[in-house]
């Protein structure tokens, strides 16, 4: 296998090192344009909205059809990826140690048959 040293701008490793960051996760962090310490945290106010994604109908048809649906929710509409994953997270049946209000994937409609 060979490695490969990616070229990386020096003030952006000692503004990473200088906020905390390990000397060698700021240097690989600054390899990757990464130029501060707020660029790496998480939180969910700073991830983009999910609408944004790209394929995000897809995905969410992926994650519905992972598993057959379960008998409590059978009635349940499933006439759209969308519909599929509303019907599971809304149930109780099917989630009941997860509160309805710790459900944190919104799904934005996009279409008039959900």
């Amino acid at each position: 296998m060979k490695l490969t040293e990616r070229p990386y701008a020096e003030k952006d490793r000692h503004a990473l090192v200088s906020s905390g960051i390990h000397p060698l996760l700021a240097r690989l962090y600054a390899a990757r344009r990464i130029t501060s310490a707020g660029e790496l945290r998480y939180e969910p106010g700073g991830l983009h909205p999910p609408g944004l994604l790209k394929n995000l109908e897809h995905g969410a048809a992926l994650l519905a059809d992972a598993s057959p649906p379960k008998s409590a929710c059978s009635s349940l509409p499933t006439t759209t990826p969308t519909a599929r994953l509303r019907a599971r997270s809304a149930c109780a049946r099917c989630s009941p140690s997860v509160p309805r209000s710790s459900i944190w994937f919104p799904i934005a409609s996009s279409s008039a048959t959900d």
